[in-house]
This record gives structure tokens, sequence and C-alpha cells, in this order.
């Protein structure tokens, strides 16, 4: 039995969605709260101050709000089941709901996620001309055969063989509306006041696609359903998210699309349980569909979540699960990256540790000891020496701390190369296995010659990204988002200079520190070394993982398969440092220690710590 997320979108919001699960449910509040504040982190204002405080008992559909809210506890729903072990295997997002079945799958992390809805939003609000949009409860056909509604309206979506959704300005969706109840044709309109889905929209596509292409879009790692095309897609453009909220929704398609060999539970993440009273009126190929709805307008999501959890009292697959309680502290080690090597680095842990430096030796060809030691050819600071040595010295000093406390942590995380130790801590490889890895990856970026990188300090990604646009940049990527303020920027070193220059005269910049890097890593200019990565990990195999370990790319812990495709797409895409913290911290009371040279990610856990207060 397949488990299938869907995801709601405009007009199924309400005023007090999910209050029940807010109020009672500790890891939904959890989540709306860490998503609440990002936020207002990037907009000044509080979602849950609108849906749970604001007391209005007008319609909620001021854009501004209602898209991210309904995200916010889209998600927040999402994260309840998969840790009550309710895990998806398919995702399906109608319209504002594809941001979910983003954020859930890992195309973008829940803090892109957001800004990208805000940002959306925004655009909206400021440029479009108010429209309309109407629900009609018949055949499709009558939008070809009846020309008041054609001449009137766009086809907005399409959700089943007798539900299908109007868009257009407000005087053409009220004339059809008219004329659809004259021939007591059941139609309603949504509490929406823009014509989404329709060429009403257009007016903001040059400057949302604009927006979109500074996004780097990971693989789908949950099966993804598209509601644009109606079938299945695994590599996104980063386009597609506008087309998402101007193309026609194609949800019945969507929903025949799911394999017929298969038997479905289909559980409607969205407020108001529409997807599945939709998903109950499609039979095509013969599918049966069991179908499921938590929350709805008349606030019976508690007795309906529990009568769910009976359907799945072991989960709906295995994975790695740790506690949610907060009863007693956790322990998370962290692994830094490249850039906290130091010459004399390991002395001590290669004399403790002989039989595992001669080892080290041997496959690099070359005294492991005498680079760290003393360095006398300067190539500490060469990236393929700089890699091999940073996990040796850090994997070491993991050694010599279980040996010392005989405790293994709840959680280990890696900096960018200190990932590949947080690995081998959780036992994904043996040590040897580990360093071949690391060797050839620090041969590959090597290669990677004419990039440069730089911190930029005082300013939050989304107002990195702005200066970046406005100043035409779009040949500079996010590298690491290390915390709210500090951003890491990589590209071509020329670009980097002239980044420098504009960086320093814009108001909040408190300081532009170009990296002594030789190329510029986590960006799209690692793409050739990233494609030899994957030829190179293809033979490999990984055990199974005994503690559980954050991926840089998603911010998420590991799963078992797919630890290769991290990996890979690690060396080409953003370190989400930042928001993997914020996802550790949300465990409960997280002891933080660093494991190897240096103390930069210590300072960055205190400074993510304070920013968050």
């Amino acid at each position: 039995m397949k488990v299938v997320f869907m995801f709601s979108g405009q007009g199924s919001q309400y005023y007090n969605m999910g209050l029940d699960l807010y109020n009672n449910n500790t890891i939904f509040k959890k989540y709306m709260n860490e998503l609440d504040q990002i936020v207002i982190d990037n907009m000044g204002k509080s979602i849950i101050d609108v849906l749970y405080r604001s007391g209005s008992k007008n319609p909620f559909d001021n854009v501004l709000y209602t898209s991210v809210a309904i995200f916010m506890v889209e998600y927040s729903l999402a994260n309840l089941l998969i840790e009550t072990g309710i895990n998806p295997d398919y995702v399906i997002g109608s319209s504002i709901g594809e941001y979910t079945s983003a954020a859930v799958s890992n195309v973008m992390s829940y803090d892109d996620t957001i800004r990208a809805i805000l940002k959306l939003s925004q655009l909206v609000k400021d440029n479009c001309k108010e429209g309309s949009m109407l629900a009609v409860l018949e055949n499709r056909k009558i939008y070809d055969d009846i020309p008041i509604l054609k001449n009137n309206s766009e086809m907005a979506a399409v959700n089943f063989d007798s539900h299908f959704v109007l868009s257009g300005s407000i005087e053409g969706i009220n004339e059809i509306q008219k004329y659809l109840k004259s021939q007591e044709i059941v139609c309603a309109k949504l509490p929406v006041r823009y014509a989404f889905h329709s060429s009403m929209m257009d007016i903001v596509a040059t400057g949302y696609k604009d927006y979109l292409r500074t996004r780097i879009l990971n693989k789908p790692q949950i099966n993804y359903i598209s509601c644009v095309t109606g079938g299945h897609i695994k590599d996104i453009k980063n386009d597609y998210y506008w087309d998402t909220v101007r193309k026609p929704i194609q949800f019945q398609n969507a929903v025949n699309n799911l394999d017929i060999d298969e038997e479905y539970y289909l559980i409607d993440v969205g407020p108001s349980g529409t997807l599945a009273n939709f998903s109950k009126r499609i039979h095509s190929k013969g599918i049966k569909p069991n179908n499921f709805q938590i929350m709805t307008p008349f606030y019976n999501e508690l007795k309906n979540l529990e009568m769910l959890t009976k359907y799945f009292p072991n989960g709906s697959k295995p994975s790695i699960k740790i506690s949610s309680s907060n009863n007693n502290n956790k322990l998370t080690y962290m692994f830094p990256g490249q850039g906290s090597q130091v010459k004399g680095m390991g002395a001590g842990l290669f004399e403790e540790f002989r039989q595992l430096t001669n080892k080290a030796s041997d496959i690099l060809g070359y005294s492991i000891e005498e680079l760290c030691i003393e360095d006398l050819n300067d190539l500490l600071s060469r990236t393929d020496y700089t890699q091999p040595a940073l996990y040796v010295v850090t994997a070491m000093s993991y050694l010599k701390k279980i040996k010392e406390t005989g405790q293994k942590p709840d959680f280990v995380i890696g900096h960018s190369l200190g990932e590949y130790v947080a690995l081998f801590a959780a036992g994904a490889y043996d040590f040897e296995t580990g360093l071949n890895i690391v060797k050839k990856r620090g041969e590959l970026m090597n290669r990677a010659t004419g990039g440069g990188m730089a911190a930029v300090i005082g300013l939050t990604s989304e107002e990195v990204e702005k200066v970046l646009i406005d100043n035409k940049l779009n040949t500079i990527d996010i590298a690491n988002l290390n915390s709210m303020k500090q951003i890491v920027i990589s590209g071509m070193k020329t670009d980097i200079e002239k980044a420098e220059e504009i960086f320093s005269s814009v108001e909040g910049t408190m300081m532009f520190i170009p990296l002594k890097t030789s190329g510029a890593f986590h960006s799209r200019y690692m793409e050739d070394a990233r494609k030899e990565f994957e030829d190179y990990l293809y033979n490999i195999s990984f055990s199974n993982l005994e503690i559980p370990v954050i991926s840089n790319v998603n911010a998420r812990e590991y799963t078992q398969r797919d630890i290769k495709t991290n990996l890979i797409e690690q060396i080409n895409h953003s370190v989400r440092w930042e928001e993997s913290i914020r996802y550790l911290i949300g465990f409960g009371k997280m002891e933080f220690e660093e494991i190897g040279p240096g103390n930069v990610l210590t300072k960055l856990v205190q400074r993510i710590k304070r920013e968050s207060k």
C-alpha cells in the first residue's frame, strides 16, 4: 500500500485553520512556530497572529498572508504525519500546494519555499489587477459549449469530470455566475482576490521568473506528481514554480497517473479536505484509493488524525527515526569543513592511531602526518590536500572522543567536507572507504579554477539575493547559508571582485570577506565535478546508518536510499547550515559539540541561537 500526500492551494484557506492541532499537538505547533519566525524575519508579520488571534470575521483573502499560511499549515501537518511514522511515497500539490510538495520532497528547503511564496505574493499584490475565481459543479465540456463562459474567463483547473474552476476579471466572473445560477448549475466563488491561472497574472511573469532563476532546485526525493503536467516529473526546472500559478491545474490527470498496479492511501494534507473529496470521484484505471482528510473547517482534526493513525500502527515504511521528546538532553557532534585546517593539527592523534595513520599515508601516497604537522611545501591550503587532511584529523578526533566518553551522539552533522566525517561516524563506510571518496572529491574540486567565494556579513539571504538581482550579478550563487546574516556567495573570481565593490556600499553590510578558495564551490560552476563524482560513486555501497545524519542539501535526516544522491548534490548545491541547526534545535534541549580543528561551527551555532530569539 502506497501513501500519497495531497496539498491544496488558494481557495482552501480560512481563519483558524489548524487551530485544534496548534493548541493540542506539540509537533504541529513546533513547526508552525518555526515557520512563523521565518515569515516574521522576512516580512515583519506573524501569520500565527493573523490566523489565530486576529478575530476577523471577513473572508481570509489577503494574498500577502493566504498563500504562506496555506504552506505553513500543510508543511506542519505533513511533518506531524512523518514524525508519527506516516511517510509519503508520492506528493501531489495543487497550485500553491505545489510549493508544499517542493518542501516535503526536498526540491526546496522550507525557508527558501517561504521566501519564494512571499516574493510571488508581493509581486501579485503590487502589480496585478484584482480578479475572481469560480468553482463550477458541472461537466467541463460546458466551458467549450457555452460562449459566455469562454468569452469571460479562462480554465483554471479541472479537478474531476464534473468539477472545474474558472478564472477572470471580477466583472466577467460575476456575469458567468449570474448565468449559471439562472441555469440552476451549482457554482461558488473562491475566497481569492486575484485571477490565478489566467493571463491576468502575466504582468508579474518576468519579475518572478528572474527571482526563481536565482534558486537552486534539487531533484525530488519523493515521487513527485505534477498538477501542471498531470504526470510524474523527476527534474524540475526553475520556471516550473511560475507554471504552478499560471497554467491550469490538472488534478484529475495527476491522480490518474498513479500506477495502476498499486493500492493507495490518499491523504489530504490541506486545510479543507477538498482534494480528498475530489479524489473520491476519480476512479480511472480501476484505482480504488482509500481517501483521508484531517483538517476541515468544522474543527474535527484531532479526531480525524487519531482515526488515520489507527491505519498505521507501525508507520508506513521503515526510516531512521528518533524521539522528539523534550524530556532529555540530546547531543549533536559537528564536524568542520574546508577553511578550518591549520598547520600542526592532529598533533598526538597520529601516534595514538598509528595504524590508521599508516593506512591514510598509503592511500594518499604521502605522509599525512608530515603534511598536517609540518606542511613544509605549503600544500595544506590546496583543496586536493586540504580535504583528505581534514577528513583524517577530524575522523581521528571523533574516534578519540568515543574512546574517552564511551558514548555516541544522538545526531551528527558536518559542514560541507565535514559531512563525510559525519557519515563515517554514523557507520556509512569505514575509515579507508571514506578517505578514498574524499581524496577523489578533493581532486575533482581542485580542478575547478578561476572561481571565488566571499562571506557577506550583516545581510539576510533575501537581501543578498536582492543585491545580486538589482545589480545583474545573476552569475553568482549563494553557496552557504551559515546563519541568518552570514551568507557565503560563490562565482567566478572576477564577478566576486565586482560584488565586493557593490556590497561594500550597501547599507547593512557589516563585512565582505573574500575566502581563500581556488574554485566556486557549492555553485553551478561545480557541475563538471559533480558529474565525475557521480560516476565515481556509482559502484560504491554504503552500510546502514547507525546515527541520524543531517544533510547539507536539504537540512533533514539522511535516508539510507539517499546517501549517494545527497553526496553528489552537495558539490554544486548550497550548504543549508542555519536551517539544519534550527531543525536540530526543534527537538528540544540540544547540546552541540564541535569535533575537529577550530571552533567555527560552535560560533555559528551561538549566532543562530542569538538570531532566533
